[in-house]
């Protein structure tokens, strides 16, 4: 999960580097960073969702 986060930061950092550097349009890959963006978020999500899941399946196996 960290490694998706760092890699969304990486895509907003891009992100706000272009924008300061040259101005952002589509020319200059917005669409493709803001899309590596999204898609390391979601994943971000889903690893966290998949972790919370286990995790909660452990404990409840333990109890019963």
């Amino acid at each position: 999960m960290n490694l998706k986060l760092r890699a969304a930061r990486w895509y907003l950092d891009v992100l706000q580097h272009l924008e300061s550097a040259v101005g952002l349009d589509r020319h200059a890959g917005v669409e493709m960073a803001l899309d590596g963006c999204l898609s390391n978020l979601t994943g971000a999500v889903d690893a966290a969702l998949a972790r919370l899941i286990v995790t909660l399946e452990r404990r409840l196996t333990a109890v019963c």
